[in-house]
């Protein structure tokens, strides 16, 4: 009998964290200045997207989790700051990130590229000796990387697999979700280690770091004009057929 009563009383806690829980959950989601609920239910819904909220400084629509984080954005505040260098970011994972810039193991013996990620080095080291490994069976056009030919494939097969959650559109990578999904939470993962500016994707921030570094990796095959962009090159290229 004295097994069930400290059972009973341990059912009895955890239904009553349950409740403190939800009710701080709601608190949270009412003292978050600039922000309104767009879901009824709030912290207590399993469906997700009764867990988002919209921002009445930009409209944007964000997870109540990330509702501190998104204010920052709007706020200017960087309260991760790097003991080595100083330099401050908006989440302490941007944080994580920039401090493996101090000790990057993994090198490559090409360029000056580093890395902290083994496998990013091993993909890498692919675009120097012009390896594409996977090859697409029904057209032969090869890829660095098998996630890259995952999704290639969906192309021919005409699959749709990737659905937001805020507008129901539909994508056939998960990438190109990922990126639309941005659209709806103003959120901009992607930051710049030397400035702190965030971009949405890491295309877009490989293409600003070009600013601080002086890289120009697009050369003109006419006349070696350098541009920091493609699409710049292919505009300046334009100009010799006149």
């Amino acid at each position: 009998m004295g097994n069930i009563k400290d059972e009973d009383e341990k059912v009895e806690a955890s239904a009553t964290d349950v409740d403190s829980y939800s009710s701080m959950c709601t608190d949270q989601l009412s003292d978050c200045s600039g922000l309104e609920s767009v879901a009824s239910g709030g912290c207590q819904s399993t469906s997700s997207a009764e867990n988002y909220v919209s921002c009445t400084v930009c409209q944007k629509t964000v997870h109540y989790r990330s509702l501190t984080r998104h204010m920052r954005l709007h706020t200017g505040e960087r309260p991760f700051a790097c003991h080595l260098c100083e330099m401050q970011f908006v989440e302490r994972s941007k944080l994580k990130i920039h401090q493996r810039s101090h000790q990057l193991p993994f090198a490559c013996d090409a360029c000056d590229m580093q890395s902290s990620d083994k496998s990013r080095l091993v993909t890498h080291k692919h675009r120097h000796e012009g390896e594409r490994p996977f090859s697409c069976d029904q057209c032969s056009q090869k890829f660095f990387q098998l996630g890259h030919l995952t999704g290639h494939m969906r192309t021919h097969t005409g699959e749709r697999a990737f659905t937001c959650y805020v507008c129901s559109k539909q994508f056939a990578k998960s990438n190109d979700l990922k990126r639309h999904v941005r659209r709806h939470t103003g959120e901009r993962p992607f930051g710049c280690e030397l400035c702190g500016k965030n971009f949405v994707t890491s295309c877009k921030l490989r293409a600003h770091v070009r600013i601080h570094t002086g890289e120009r990796p697009f050369a003109c095959s006419l006349c070696s004009v350098q541009f920091r962009h493609k699409r710049t090159l292919n505009r300046h290229l334009l100009t010799h057929t006149d």
